[in-house]
């Protein structure tokens, strides 16, 4: 207040523009240090009440921990586990008929993942390893005797036209391959021109991008899948129907260049 009488006397002398500005000058200076302590306290109520959260948090999950019994934890591990729950009802008869749908399962997979690594643009052996680790994996953390797991090929359509690399380069004279992305040589007819020999290999780079997308992905649907994963109620089928018809047209058009002989 004093500094503000002492600002409007003087402005008083010089004129009336001059009392405007330093007023404001006033206030503005005013305005800063009264806004400190206001900061200071969101601050310190900030930390108390996350103080509090933990506190509480903590005498939750304490009285959560002796309330718990024995009957309760076996069934939170049989949940968890499923093999705890139908190994011990497991008989020879079950063996059987796991043994005819194993072999069934395993003739239709093996060409079915093959093909899939191929239209992904990568080696046979590494659509056998999609193929069958899932299923694998599976046994001991599944429920579903309906559920179908493995490389589908809407998947690896989307990965083989995602990635910034070619499937397959040319080696040069000197040993070493060149990506020569994004035109990629399709047969080894490309790989007969100067510098390069005629040699035609997998891109190991591609590799490389191929497994970091399918571990990113993983990691992905691991955290967001219990959280998100209900929205996916709310897709309509025709949506889904569509997309499915989509990739199907695209991946005959993608077999045309091996039909008739040129590109497409």
């Amino acid at each position: 207040t004093q500094a503000m009488e002492t600002g409007a006397t003087t402005a008083h002398a010089a004129g009336a523009p001059t009392q405007q500005v330093l007023v404001l000058e006033v206030d503005k200076q005013v305005e800063v240090v009264d806004n400190k302590p206001k900061k200071a306290g969101l601050i310190q109520e900030f930390v108390q009440d996350t103080n509090q959260g933990i506190t509480v948090a903590k005498s939750f999950v304490k009285s959560e921990y002796e309330r718990l019994t024995w009957a309760e934890l076996s069934e939170i591990a049989v949940t968890r586990f499923p093999p705890l729950r139908w190994i011990p009802q497991y008989t020879l008869d079950k063996f059987r008929y796991d043994l005819t749908a194993g072999l069934i399962v395993g003739c239709m997979l093996i060409p079915q993942a093959m093909a899939y690594a191929s239209t992904a643009g990568l080696p046979a052996q590494n659509g056998l390893y999609t193929a069958f680790t899932p299923l694998i994996m599976y046994c001991f953390f599944g429920v579903s005797r309906q559920m179908g797991l493995g490389p589908v090929v809407l998947i690896s359509t989307l990965l083989s036209q995602t990635l910034p690399s070619c499937s397959k380069v040319c080696f040069s004279g000197n040993g070493t391959y060149v990506d020569t992305f994004p035109t990629c040589p399709s047969s080894l007819k490309d790989c007969k021109t100067a510098p390069f020999t005629k040699s035609y290999t997998w891109n190991p780079d591609y590799q490389n991008l191929a497994s970091s997308v399918a571990l990113l992905m993983g990691i992905i649907m691991v955290i967001f899948g219990p959280l998100i994963g209900w929205c996916m109620n709310f897709v309509p089928s025709p949506v889904i129907m569509g997309f499915t018809t989509g990739g199907g047209i695209i991946i005959a058009l993608g077999q045309l260049k091996d039909i008739f002989g040129y590109k497409v």
